[in-house]
Formats: structure tokens, C-alpha cells, sequence
């Protein structure tokens, strides 16, 4: 298969140790990615997949099905497939049938969709896994990083180059499943890469890192930071958290940089579940819960612009009382109290509101002006991806423009977007979802010979 630029290099299968009380089905797969500089224009692709076999009766071998199509036609990149043994087990999980494997490639800046699917011998679809991701230059002279890796084992100066899972003097063994627990899994491991880091110091001498465990309240639960010179223009940073004190429930990986100043410049975040039946988890009250949250230590800069991307979803008088904060520990506070009232009935809303805002910063930046502050930003962060864009390009009497689809919000709703300056600059001039801009007159506004 014919691919842009981009050539899938399969990895060996190898043994996982795995919780035994995990899937459900027959048969369970798992996805995972993590996106690293290649060169200035391209991005070095890593995608990790699982198959976790249960009370399998007999002997198999599976088919897994890969595919990467770009994000914006729908056009078929590349493929690959791999064959998979499974053997007999009777327990629930069987942890010596746990397959493990990576598949690795180089992508141009764009928009893809990264589908796995797994078939039986008999050609039957057993499960299926899709993300939709978007690959951006790590160029530049502001500080960037790859994405955090979350994995099950780090081996530090391993003798294995030949290893598939071979990266700077290491074998990094990823976690696809971000499932932890005592019995197999005790210990999270992380892998992260900082790029352009004498290009962001500012004459800084060093950068602060700041690692924490959060749960669903904001709590931290383990933290570490230290300091790193920036001498350097890209770093490798690894460590570790113990998990067997963690009761089970879902929990963010956050690493966090900051100059010397103590001005926010960069994080990520990952989220993980953890499985611990032999820990309770304790009651606190709201006190209790703030001087443990990742608020209770957060510097200025970043719970201002936490909050500035939070304006979508803020109510006016939200708004005008955070204008009126002048303490840092009342800013914290609000923070804590803003998203702790939003994360009750929804404990992954807060993750899924800035990793929104996280892609609309890659994909919809014009100038000066970040992602999240477009009108596509802006739209996506609140109703999230689009069920179909149709994009139309700039023509001599027509500027381009694009109709983003959502057919589930109102019966089905449209967003009119027009580009008047022919860089990118998308306005949204309509839209057919209550409370939103409405102009009938919309589609005058695309030819190019329309006063505004």
C-alpha cells in the first residue's frame, strides 16, 4: 500500500503481565500512541497495541488489522496487519497470553485517524479501537514536548539495541491498557521529551519539572519536582510512582515545566486507571481536599491561562469574581471550586475539556492568536469533533470556507466558517444551533468581491 510519506515498520510480539480481573470479553485490545520529533517538519509516530486474551477455550491466532487515513478526505494511508497466537486459558485473564507489541512511523503535519480492528480466524470482528490525532512540527524557539508516555517497565541501559522498545540507551515497554495494579502492574512508569530548551531559557539557567498523580477531585496524590538545566536543546526525562497506596479509580499524570521565574510553559497530561481492592478510600472534607489538589501549588500565570481557556463553560459572574482575584491563593482556590463543581457528575471533564483545548492550539493558531481564542476553537472545545466537515478552497471569486456538521446536537446543526483573509483566519459568519450567530445571508459573504 502506496503511503504519504510514511512507512509502518511492525514490532514482535512480546510477554505482558497483566491484572487478572480486567476484560470482560473473549478478547480485549487496547490502543495507545505517542507523538516525538523526527526532524523540523515531520513527527516521529510510536503506537503501542495490547491483546488481552479471557478464558479462551481453545488455540487461535488473530488477525490485527492497521490502518492510518488522513483526517481530512478520508484517503487510506497506510495499512498493516500482524498475526497474533492466542493460547488456551481458564482463568479470567491469563497474564503469559498478554501480547504486547508497537508499530512504528513518520507522518507530515495534517490530521489523521488510526484505527484498529481485530478479527478471529474465522474472519469475525472481535474488537475495534480508533483515535483521531493530529501530527505538528516540534519547531521553534518556545519549549515543546512530546506526549507523555505511560508504561509498564523502563530499563535503564539495556543491553538490547535490537529491542523494538530501544530509545535512548533505554527499553521503554508501554502500557497501552493504562490499567495499574499491585498484583502485576505496582508501578507506573513515564517517558516524556522536551524540545527547544536553550531556545525557550531566555537566559534562564534552569527550568523547574514538576510530576504529579491527580485524581478525579483534583487531588494530588504523589508529587516530585526538580530542576534541569537549560543548556541543552532537548532533554529525555523518565521516572516512576509506586501506585499500591492508590485506591482503584481513575487518575491524571501531569508534567508540568516552568522557567526559572516561575512562569508556565508547558504540560501534559495522561490518565490512568488504577485496580486496588485492598485500599479504601477515606473521606475528606472540602479543606482537605484542596491542600491535596494540583491547585494548592499551581503558579499564577498557569491558573490564569487554566481559566482564560475556561471561559467557554464560565458563568458571567465566574468571570467577573476571578477579575477581581488578587491573591494567588484565592485564584487557587476558585480553580479548585470551578472544576470540582463541574467533575461531579463527570469526573473525566475537566481531561477532556483541555485536551479539546490542546487540539484546537495545534490545529486553528493564526498569528498572534491561539487555537483555543478562534471561532473553530472556540466551537470545537464546546461541542467537541464534528461529525463531518465539509472544507471548500479558495477559488478567483470565492474565499474558502468550511461547514462543520453535528448531528446530534438539536436534531442536527451546521457552523459556518469563512476565511475573508485567505490565510486561515475562519470566522464563523452562521450557524444553525440555538443561541449561536444566525445570518441567512451567509453565503454572500464567500465571494470575494463582498463588502463587509
Amino acid at each position: 500500500m502506496k503511503t504519504k510519506t510514511a512507512i509502518l515498520i511492525m514490532a514482535s510480539l512480546i510477554l505482558l503481565a497483566f491484572h487478572p480481573n480486567l476484560a470482560r470479553d473473549d478478547i480485549k485490545t487496547y490502543l495507545d500512541f505517542a507523538r516525538f520529533r523526527y526532524d523540523a517538519e515531520r513527527v516521529y509516530l510510536e503506537i503501542y497495541y495490547m491483546v488481552m486474551p479471557n478464558r479462551v477455550s481453545h488455540q487461535q491466532t488473530l488477525r490485527l488489522n492497521f490502518k492510518i487515513f488522513d483526517g481530512e478526505s478520508g484517503e487510506l494511508l497506510a495499512f498493516n496487519n500482524v498475526q497474533v497466537p492466542v493460547h488456551p486459558t481458564n482463568s479470567s485473564l491469563d497474564a503469559a497470553t498478554a501480547k504486547l507489541g508497537l508499530i512504528k512511523t513518520v507522518l507530515p503535519p495534517g490530521t489523521y485517524r488510526l484505527y484498529m480492528s481485530c478479527f478471529d480466524q474465522n474472519a469475525q470482528l472481535l474488537d475495534s479501537v480508533s483515535y483521531v490525532f493530529s501530527a505538528s512540527p516540534f519547531k521553534g524557539e518556545r519549549l515543546m514536548l512530546s506526549d507523555l508516555e505511560i508504561c509498564s517497565n523502563i530499563i535503564i541501559n539495556s543491553p538490547r539495541t535490537e529491542s523494538d522498545y530501544y530509545k535512548n540507551n533505554m527499553e521503554v515497554i508501554p502500557n497501552p491498557s493504562r490499567i495499574f495494579s499491585p498484583l502485576n502492574n505496582p508501578v507506573l512508569y513515564y517517558y516524556i521529551e522536551l524540545y527547544n530548551v536553550d531556545g525557550h531559557a531566555n537566559q534562564s539557567s534552569e527550568i523547574t519539572i514538576q510530576v504529579v498523580i491527580a485524581d478525579t477531585d483534583g487531588q494530588i496524590r504523589q508529587k516530585k519536582s526538580y530542576r534541569r538545566p537549560t543548556r541543552y536543546e532537548s532533554l529525555v526525562e523518565r521516572g516512576l510512582f509506586d501506585i499500591r497506596k492508590l485506591e482503584s479509580g481513575l487518575y491524571a499524570l501531569i508534567f508540568a515545566v516552568t522557567d526559572s521565574a516561575g512562569n508556565y510553559s508547558v504540560y501534559r497530561r495522561e490518565t490512568f486507571m488504577v485496580l486496588n481492592p485492598n485500599v479504601v478510600e477515606v473521606e475528606e472534607d472540602e479543606e482537605q481536599l484542596f491542600a491535596r489538589s494540583e491547585f494548592f501549588v499551581m503558579p499564577e500565570a498557569m491558573l490564569d491561562q487554566m481559566f482564560r481557556e475556561a471561559q467557554y463553560i464560565a458563568t458571567p459572574e465566574e468571570i467577573n469574581i476571578y477579575k477581581t482575584l488578587t491573591h494567588l491563593d484565592g485564584k487557587r482556590r476558585f480553580l479548585f471550586l470551578f472544576w470540582r463543581k463541574r467533575s461531579k457528575n463527570n469526573p473525566n471533564f475537566k481531561d477532556e475539556y483541555y485536551e479539546r483545548v490542546r487540539y484546537a492550539n495545534e490545529r486553528f493558531k493564526y498569528g498572534k492568536q491561539q487555537g483555543w481564542e478562534s471561532d473553530r476553537g472556540r466551537v470545537y472545545i464546546i461541542y467537541g469533533p464534528p461529525d463531518q466537515i465539509e472544507r471548500f478552497p479558495s477559488t478567483a471569486n470565492e474565499n474558502p470556507y468550511e461547514i462543520w456538521y453535528y448531528y446530534d446536537i438539536e436534531g442536527g446543526v451546521e457552523f459556518d466558517f469563512v476565511d475573508f483573509s485567505g490565510f486561515g483566519d475562519y470566522k464563523l459568519v452562521n450557524s444553525t444551533k440555538r443561541g449561536e450567530i444566525s445570518d441567512p445571508r451567509w453565503r454572500s459573504y464567500i465571494r470575494k468581491d463582498y463588502i463587509r
